[in-house]
């Protein structure tokens, strides 16, 4: 797998050309900045891992007013699903719980698998939960983030291919007449 690491260098730029290479290649970073790394599956799906910056709050899920929510709920987290054909064709099932924080953007921060199943079902569950698009937890009215965990089912029952339809009942040949 391929890794990319980008940082943030908005306050950095008096910096001198090495740090400057240092903090392209994911070395060294800004205080306070947020780093970004993409990862690429196997079928080239990007798993991107942010962390959160420095200077924001992180709140826990009993903190806030409302809590960060999939749009579409559990249905839509399962439709983003493509099971990993390894995973498939060795009959794996189970739940991945991951902990994680939803930004006031609603992206996917700091993703943390807490419970495993296989790492093919893994990098999946991570690659749905930046997929689906998540409303921000809120906070006084406002968005803040919010640190929550949620478990991403992998069932083969809800991921079989489609069977071929069943063929339409032969018709008699037509019978001849009888004198």
């Amino acid at each position: 797998m391929d890794t990319i690491h980008r940082g943030t260098a908005s306050t950095c730029w008096p910096a001198t050309p090495l740090v400057l290479a240092l903090i392209f290649l994911g070395v060294a970073g800004c205080g306070g900045g947020a780093m970004e790394s993409v990862t690429y599956t196997a079928d080239n799906a990007p798993v991107v891992y942010r962390s959160v910056p420095d200077s924001v709050t992180v709140h826990s899920r009993s903190e806030v007013d409302t809590g960060p929510e999939i749009d579409g709920g559990r249905t839509a987290l399962v439709r983003q699903i493509d099971y990993p054909s390894d995973a498939f064709d060795d009959g794996t099932e189970g739940q991945v719980r991951v902990s994680l924080v939803i930004g006031p953007d609603g992206r996917v921060y700091q993703p943390d698998i807490l419970s495993s199943v296989g790492p093919s079902i893994d990098r999946e569950a991570l690659r749905v939960l930046q997929a689906v698009d998540w409303t921000p937890g809120r906070s006084g009215g406002q968005s803040v983030y919010v640190q929550t965990e949620i478990a991403v089912p992998f069932r083969l029952a809800e991921h079989q291919p489609a069977q071929d339809a069943p063929s339409p009942p032969q018709q008699q040949p037509p019978r001849p007449p009888r004198y």
